[in-house]
């Protein structure tokens, strides 16, 4: 797949043009704007007493709690491009850093509400456009900031855009694992296990070949979507993503001594409580009984 993308002409790497590229930017920025408002106010509504803006209120299950609320609540009016699997991959995700957090048992790092709560928020640009590459994750950042999130919060995120480092704003670059805190490795992990193919867990193995056919996905209308896919091609930077995969899991096995087959069945074990499938069946409803067309809201 990699070797395919790289005999693409150059020209085929850069932003789509024509009045109908034009168009579809010209609609999606309306839509995008208009989503982002009912997402944005949802979110600053459900957070601001929790410990993602408080520093004087500790991390607890209530937090994670409260975000699993503000995912139904907002659910109904989220994108349409927003499939049923995004909801379980939050789900598997947090549940996979709040295992490892347990291991680890050093809330310095990572605790183990606070990263669940960092799992169910790492996509929430997502909600308001599903399929556009890296421009969810500046949404993700505006209205996290807009809702005064911590920013210890924030820096824990996974790291991908400061794995493709094109633009300085990214903040610092990752050119290996020595470059990431622990309590990015976790999520960062995290974020690649957590996810399904067949009805079961994804390895280790089935994220590399997962994030190369994820390249061939994205399109070319906007400037963040060619500017990161050249990133991933021309750079070397799905291969840096992908690696750090691999170093991640031999560092929890070495370091952590995290047993990744007791992991992998732990929190296979968790996501299929009936707590969990509980949520996971009310926010699919959710999603299912709302809108799908934002032009609909005034």
């Amino acid at each position: 797949m990699l070797t395919e993308l790289h005999q693409k002409s150059p020209y085929e790497l850069l932003i789509k043009t024509g009045a109908e590229a034009a168009a579809i930017r010209k609609n999606e920025r309306l839509e995008r704007q208009k989503r982002m408002a009912i997402v944005q106010e949802k979110l600053a509504k459900f957070v601001t007493s929790t410990s993602l803006v408080d520093k004087n209120t500790r991390w607890s299950p209530k937090s994670v709690d409260t975000i699993k609320d503000f995912l139904i609540d907002v659910a109904p009016f989220v994108s349409p491009r927003v499939d049923q699997h995004y909801w379980s991959h939050l789900l598997l995700a947090s549940i996979y850093a709040k295992n490892i957090a347990k291991i680890v048992n050093d809330s310095h790092i990572i605790g183990q509400s606070e990263g669940q709560a960092i799992m169910l928020l790492h996509d929430v640009g997502r909600l308001v456009i599903a399929h556009r590459y890296l421009q969810n994750d500046y949404i993700a950042d505006i209205m996290l900031s807009n809702s005064k999130v911590r920013e210890d919060f924030t820096n824990k995120m996974p790291p991908m855009k400061n794995i493709l480092a094109f633009r300085k704003r990214f903040g610092n670059p990752i050119h290996s694992m020595n470059d990431m805190t622990y309590a990015v490795r976790i999520v960062d992990f995290s974020d690649n296990l957590g996810k399904m193919v067949g009805g079961e867990l994804f390895t280790v193995e089935q994220t590399q070949s997962y994030s190369t056919k994820r390249l061939a996905d994205y399109e070319l209308y906007w400037p963040t979507e060619a500017s990161g896919r050249r990133a991933m091609i021309e750079n070397g930077k799905s291969e840096l993503a992908n690696s750090l995969v691999s170093e991640e899991a031999n560092w929890l096995e070495t370091h952590l001594k995290v047993d990744r087959n007791i992991l992998r069945a732990n929190v296979w074990q968790e996501f299929q409580n009936p707590k969990n499938q509980e949520w996971l069946r009310r926010v699919r409803e959710a999603q299912t009984s709302g809108l799908t067309n934002i032009s609909a809201v005034s």
